[in-house]
């Protein structure tokens, strides 16, 4: 198989549709892979320590997003990332959403019945 294909495959993603105030139909979203393993294993027992880390991955588990410059470009990750966290209810929202659409138990389960 295609390396290029596994990735896409095999590292799940969550689209993440985000709260649309005014009456335009355009649907802001963003989407979010999994974390690495190494990226998993930053995490602790601490609580205050797992918002550390969300921190330091978030950017870079952001993998799309429909966020836009003033001139029409795309918006870095990063810059996504910093109007977000800006509010700490629809991040813990997003936070909340992400981690629960992840399998992390239910790839490898063989059919039961």
């Amino acid at each position: 198989m295609n390396v290029s294909k596994a990735r896409e495959r095999y590292i799940f993603t969550a689209k993440i549709e985000l709260p649309n105030d005014d009456t335009s139909e355009e649907v802001d979203y963003i989407v979010l892979r999994e974390p690495s393993v190494e990226e998993m294993q930053l995490f602790g027992d601490d609580e205050k320590k797992h918002m550390e880390v969300l921190k330091k991955i978030f950017p870079k588990c952001l993998v799309d997003h429909s966020f836009v410059n003033e001139d029409g470009t795309k918006t870095r990750q990063e810059d996504v990332y910093a109007v977000l966290k800006e509010s700490s209810s629809l991040y813990t929202e997003i936070i909340d959403a992400w981690l629960k659409s992840i399998p992390f138990r239910a790839r490898l389960k063989k059919d039961e019945s």
